[in-house]
């Protein structure tokens, strides 16, 4: 599952009416993609758009991943803060952790079964 940061249907609005969709964003100028106006509109910023189209295969890094699917190139608010911009990809999913994901989810299943 991506991170709220790409995704459009996550929002947080602060006092200002500046709307972010990823609270690690929030009161970070970058991090701003909209607006509320005063009729308590959306008016998004180029950021919105921007954000939308972060996707993996813009990354040749994740295209050469096969643990890709399971991370959908990082959280993209972190890979901000290392790399200084959105448009970038963060290696947050180690094969170890993989592997232990499934195994809790796994038994998760068999539990609620």
């Amino acid at each position: 599952m991506p991170c709220s940061l790409n995704t459009v249907n996550t929002f947080f609005i602060d006092c200002n009416f500046d709307v972010y969709n990823c609270t690690l964003m929030l009161q970070n100028p970058n991090g701003v993609i909209g607006v509320i106006d005063s009729a308590g509109n959306f008016v998004p910023k180029p950021t919105f758009y921007t954000l939308m189209r972060r996707t993996p295969d813009r990354f040749q890094n994740c295209l050469k991943c096969k643990l890709l699917p399971t991370c959908a190139s990082g959280c993209a608010a972190n890979a901000y803060f290392e790399n200084g911009t959105l448009q970038s990809s963060l290696c947050e999913v180690s094969e170890e952790r993989l592997v232990c994901y499934l195994k809790d989810y796994i038994s998760l299943l068999w539990t609620y079964d």
